[in-house]
């Protein structure tokens, strides 16, 4: 009832000049990111990258579905779409890096001809990024951005509060249909993307209310399932590399029954299991927190 309360009060309202002010800074820490994960296409740079790619995505996919401003400029977010899936599957592959290395001691045979694989692929991950990286529409992102800040001047505070509230339920909404589906489990990919979606919308809102509209306890309870499914989904993409590197190199006449590597894909796949097991509650717990707190 918290947020109840503070919208009641006129408290929790989302604030226009706020909201334009964590804009331009999105777009500024995104440009930051930008260029240092240039430097190399190194790990946690690409990472922190992705992380304001998200952000940036949250923010495009509000402006959008409110009608506030909708992606007129087809070429700018079709070049941004581009960049953004070269980081995505960069980001991708040095995961899967980390993750074997993380589980090598506890597989007993040789999986280096797997290992070598990951690194192939991760430098040609890289080179599709920085060649991504070039036709990137650095010019039209500052007047894209002027654009959407003259498209936000244009609505009240209530109207842009009243737009986000059915935002973020409409994301509950979708959590909640796939958790009532007959296997929910193959949804969860999806609760996550929209779990990351709302995460970061709700960073949004803070930045732009005089009080944060939701508690730390709400905050995090969503940072750590998000991360919990974030695991499962790393994993996930680890054990179907493994399938298609299998099935490829016996395609192309391995005679291997890559034991080894079969062993590594039971290893994650046990682990992959244990880390869901109690998601399910606990996201139905959090979502009808969340959404009788809006209501």
């Amino acid at each position: 009832m918290y947020l109840y309360c503070l919208l009641n009060f006129g408290i929790g309202h989302m604030n226009k000049d706020l909201l334009i002010k964590y804009i331009r800074w999105l777009f500024r820490e995104y440009n930051n990111q930008f260029r240092l994960a240039l430097r190399g296409g190194r790990e946690d740079p690409v990472h922190d990258l992705r992380v304001m790619i998200k952000r940036l995505n949250a923010l495009f996919l509000f402006l959008d579905e409110a009608m506030i401003y909708r992606k007129k400029s087809t070429t700018f977010f079709n070049q941004l779409h581009v960049f953004f899936k070269s980081a995505g599957n960069l980001r991708d592959i040095q995961v899967m890096k980390s993750l074997i290395g993380s589980y090598r001691n506890q597989v007993k045979g040789d999986i280096t001809e797997y290992e070598n694989y990951i690194t192939r692929i991760e430098i040609t991950a890289k080179e599709s990024f920085f060649e991504r990286a070039k036709e990137y529409p650095g010019k039209k992102q500052i007047q894209v951005k002027q654009e959407i800040v003259e498209s936000i001047r244009k609505f009240g505070d209530k109207d842009l509060t009243d737009k986000s509230f059915a935002f973020m339920i409409k994301r509950l909404n979708h959590i909640d249909g796939y958790l009532k589906s007959f296997d929910s489990r193959k949804y969860l990919h999806k609760i996550r993307q929209t779990l990351k979606q709302l995460r970061f919308f709700i960073e949004i809102l803070h930045a732009s209310s005089q009080f944060p509209l939701i508690d730390d306890y709400d905050y995090n309870e969503i940072k750590e399932i998000e991360n919990v499914i974030g695991g499962w989904n790393d994993r996930s993409l680890l054990i179907e590399d493994i399938k298609r590197f299998i099935s490829y190199s016996q395609k192309l006449g391995s005679r291997s029954s890559y034991q080894s590597l079969t062993e590594l894909k039971e290893i994650v796949s046990k682990e992959r299991k244990e880390m869901v097991k109690d998601i399910e509650p606990r996201l139905l717990k959090f979502i009808y927190h969340l959404k009788y707190s809006i209501l």
